[in-house]
């Protein structure tokens, strides 16, 4: 077999060179974070990277805008900070006009950084860098309540989802009045427990009515809270055998 031209190997390897210069060179979003994408930059100074570079003079104020996209189907809670904040001994600063907000799924924001300058400030090119996190909560499902017996029964949930958090809180709230506008108001909440993976969990309440109606609901907190939808269940009325179910708990579940 013939060996290739000097000339068509040396082609070759200048093009693939060029083609991994041209991926190397494909500009990432600024810090933005899994969905999180930043589109557009436009106003004052000077962007490299997630760095902004602004030229400023004393009582001067320089703004530029950042067109952000959330390119996930679901919504993202996105987070941003400056850092640092200020800089020559406090006589400038740096300020953004929203800092935490929701993006639902395929959706722009717009979000603007401007930099103030007192009278004291001393003349020159400044630099800030912006970062840009997204997080979403975690999410819960209540689970229909078990092994209810006269004075005792199990609540059930199952963990979804953890979000962006590595561990998650999971607990329920109970009480004998409905709470279904409003997840925070109920009287009683079960101890939470540490989750690092999505699954069933279950806690038992004791020291119930006899014959009462009870209202529950799970709920997660990682990055956000997050709470299943209420569900209920009535204890057992008192019966003549009561005493059997108080010795041994275990005969209902």
């Amino acid at each position: 077999m013939l060996a290739a031209p000097q000339e068509n190997r040396t082609v070759k390897k200048i093009i693939a060179i060029l083609l991994m210069l041209a991926v190397l060179l494909v500009p990432s979003p600024a810090s933005a974070s899994s969905s999180i994408e930043i589109v557009d930059r436009v106003g004052d100074g000077t962007w490299i990277g997630d760095t902004w570079q602004v030229n400023v003079y004393p009582g001067e104020s320089k703004a530029t805008t950042l067109t952000l996209y959330n390119s996930s189907s679901e919504s993202a809670e996105v987070e941003l900070t400056i850092i640092p904040e200020s800089l020559d001994n406090g006589n400038l600063l740096f300020e953004l006009d929203e800092t935490t907000f929701t993006m639902p799924g395929k959706s722009y924001a717009d979000v603007t950084l401007t930099v103030k300058a007192s009278a004291s400030v001393t003349p020159g090119t400044y630099t800030s860098e912006l970062s840009i996190e997204a997080v979403s909560a975690p999410s819960v499902t209540t689970s229909k309540a078990r092994g209810v017996g006269t004075r005792q029964a199990t609540l059930n949930g199952i963990l979804t989802s953890l979000g962006t958090a590595s561990s998650v809180a999971v607990s329920f709230g109970w009480d004998t009045k409905s709470h279904a506008e409003d997840a925070t108001a109920y009287a009683n909440w079960t101890p939470s427990e540490v989750k690092t993976g999505t699954g069933t969990f279950k806690v038992r309440v004791t020291g119930l009515t006899p014959g009462m109606t009870y209202y529950f609901r799970a709920k997660t907190e990682g990055d956000g809270t997050t709470y299943g939808s209420e569900l209920s269940f009535t204890t057992n009325p008192r019966g003549r055998w009561w005493w059997l179910e108080w010795l041994f708990p275990w005969l209902k579940g």
